[in-house]
């Protein structure tokens, strides 16, 4: 098993991923309309290199078990607030194994060693148990039935 920044080789299946289950949303918010663009865009974005935007990736033998990504920004309504923890995705064959809890300490440590003292996520209420658990405090409910968090790094 190996958790890495994503490269050339898995940014393609992290693509899939993505579109394939929220093709609707990235259309609207990426500006993009079609699979081939998105994959376009990942890679322009993700694979320069920086702090931030960057994504980890999971894999098994060369297979895509999960992701991460950390962000400048997520929730249009807080521009100011940064960075932002992402989509967060385990494929489904590998799931309830802990691998979401392993990506996201994974994010923590990496912050922590970049100096951010925290990081925020926007997720629907069927996830909120799970985010509390692992340390996160909602900051707002937001007019869309979102929850914006806060996670302090220690």
């Amino acid at each position: 098993m190996t958790l890495q920044r994503c490269s050339d080789d898995l940014i393609d299946d992290v693509a899939f991923c993505l579109f394939s289950k929220w093709k609707d949303y990235i259309k609207q918010h990426f500006g993009v309309k079609s699979f081939s663009q998105f994959k376009r865009f990942l890679h322009e974005t993700y694979l320069r290199g920086g702090i931030y935007p960057i994504f980890f990736v999971l894999a098994l033998h060369g297979q895509l078990v999960g992701f991460i990504s950390i962000d400048a920004k997520d929730h249009k309504d807080y521009p100011s607030i940064s960075p932002w923890l992402n989509h967060i995705y385990v494929v489904e064959e590998f799931r309830g194994k802990g691998y979401s809890r392993l990506l996201i300490s994974h994010a923590f440590e990496y912050l922590k060693k970049n100096h951010f003292d925290e990081i925020h996520l926007c997720c629907e209420k069927h996830v909120l148990d799970f985010y509390q658990k692992t340390g996160w405090h909602v900051v707002e409910e937001t007019d869309d039935d979102m929850y914006i968090m806060k996670y302090i790094c220690q």
